[in-house]
């Protein structure tokens, strides 16, 4: 048997019921091949040129439908990837620990509406905000991955109470329930909430809680890096048009709360499962988390439209990692991607398997073409691009740098350089965040503009 069939060949015999009739099975087996194999070559581009590795998963009622692994969980051993490999899941954290505020309400230990004073009374701007605030992304404190010191930050470990206090003083950013703005802040605080009021640190309060009675084996809190995490793949970063190198060091607890878990495909198939049904919360719980406080989100959850069905879903990405979720909620069928490479692909491969598995045609991936560019061709671009108030960064600037016929990214944030892969000589894809850019070319030949992921930055020289 082929490595990576091994993990179909064990998702199977989670379909296969022995009762069933012989013929019955073989039809199942039968459709299950042919849609592994479809969503196999749908990715097989993307594995190919160190775009993605790591584990996808669909189940539908809980029942696993294909389970498969791609390229490798750690390159240098040359140890495969599975669905049950382990995967820090970044922002994918945030369902857990908005589940975990939820059991407290529940038990009438938080109140969603009372002022946070009431649970912090040391927190400057508790009297104006509440628990809901924070669940909702609608607080105005300021992201503590934006602080210029944010990189230094990532270096050691901190408590809850060291993370708050990073921010606590800052001013808020609006009056809060009047904005949603995302900001990973809020969820650090929340897990200073859990541990103040269980008087348990926050991995302990996720393990005991919601871990351990769900029988979530291969999910934990990165509390202490020294730690040896069985199963866990290594964290790996775009490195030029087509290589890869390490992730840079992270120290998880900096993500306390809004991205220290780590965990598999299949678990978080049983804590999807779970946080829709009846095992975990009370209706009440259920309907807060996947109420749209906002346009699009909830607590810990967006609710949009995928494939013309209705999702809650979440990505998540750090460095070495990136992750996608999607519960179409109708047809309770849900997609997990995970990743070990620092790449936003994995939100697109999540669509694109949920089509595949619906019957529709996935969105085409962009053909690569990782051949240098001439040094004609190169030059052209090269240059800073200065871009609007409306970009992710306002009013940023992208410097536009070459090296062998290669073109990357620079930003004045000391960010890391992002390597640029052509689909031809004006069009790319920015590897690390799988995002669109083409540029527009002048009269002179040479280009006066540079369009990432539909925002227009002009050449400023």
């Amino acid at each position: 048997m082929r490595p990576f069939d091994i993990a179909l060949a064990i998702g199977l015999a989670n379909i296969l019921d022995p009762t069933t009739p012989a013929t019955a099975q073989a039809v199942q087996a039968a459709q299950a091949e042919t849609l592994d194999q479809k969503i196999a070559s749908y990715v097989a581009p993307l594995v190919q040129t160190n775009n993605f590795a790591g584990a996808i998963l669909v189940a539908e009622r809980g029942e696993v439908r294909v389970a498969r692994g791609f390229g490798y969980a750690d390159i240098e051993q040359r140890v495969l990837s599975t669905p049950w490999t382990r995967y820090q899941i970044a922002s994918l954290s945030k369902p857990f620990t908005s589940a975990a505020i939820m059991l407290l309400v529940q038990r009438g230990a938080v109140n969603l509406n009372a002022p946070l004073s009431k649970l912090l009374p040391d927190y400057p701007n508790g009297e104006k905000l509440t628990v809901h605030h924070l669940l909702s992304h609608g607080s105005g404190i300021p992201n503590i991955n934006d602080f210029p010191e944010y990189e230094q930050l990532q270096m050691k470990p901190h408590s809850t109470a060291e993370l708050v206090s990073y921010f606590n003083d800052k001013p808020l950013g609006f009056t809060p329930g009047t904005k949603y703005e995302y900001s990973n802040s809020n969820y650090n605080l929340l897990a200073h909430i859990i541990e103040r009021v269980s008087g348990q640190s926050y991995g302990e309060f996720i393990n005991r809680e919601i871990l351990g009675p769900l029988v979530l084996r291969e999910t934990g809190h990165r509390s202490n890096m020294t730690d040896i995490i069985a199963g866990l793949a290594d964290g790996y970063a775009p490195r030029g048009p087509l290589g890869l190198q390490r992730s840079q060091y992270l120290d998880w607890t900096v993500k306390t709360g809004n991205g220290s878990l780590y965990s598999s495909a299949s678990d978080l198939v049983r804590f999807v499962r779970a946080v829709h049904g009846e095992s975990l919360l009370s209706p009440g719980s259920r309907s807060a988390l996947f109420t749209k406080h906002s346009p699009n989100a909830g607590y810990g959850w967006f609710m949009t439209k995928a494939n013309g069905k209705e999702i809650h879903h979440l990505n998540g990405r750090s460095p070495g990692w990136a992750a996608q979720l999607d519960h179409y909620v109708n047809e309770d069928v849900t997609v997990v991607v995970l990743s070990n490479t620092y790449n936003s692909v994995t939100t697109p491969v999540a669509r694109g398997v949920g089509a595949i598995y619906f019957g529709l045609p996935p969105e085409p991936m962009p053909a690569l073409r990782p051949e240098p560019l001439t040094s004609a061709e190169a030059e052209r671009l090269v240059g800073t691009y200065k871009f609007g108030p409306e970009y992710y960064v306002p009013n940023s600037t992208v410097t536009i740098t070459t090296e062998d016929g290669h073109i990357q990214a620079e930003y004045p944030s000391g960010y890391p350089a992002s390597p640029y892969v052509s689909i031809s000589s004006t069009k790319f894809i920015v590897r690390p965040f799988w995002m669109p850019a083409e540029f527009v070319i002048g009269a002179d030949g040479k280009a006066t503009g540079l369009v990432l992921d539909g925002f227009r930055g002009t050449r400023v020289n």
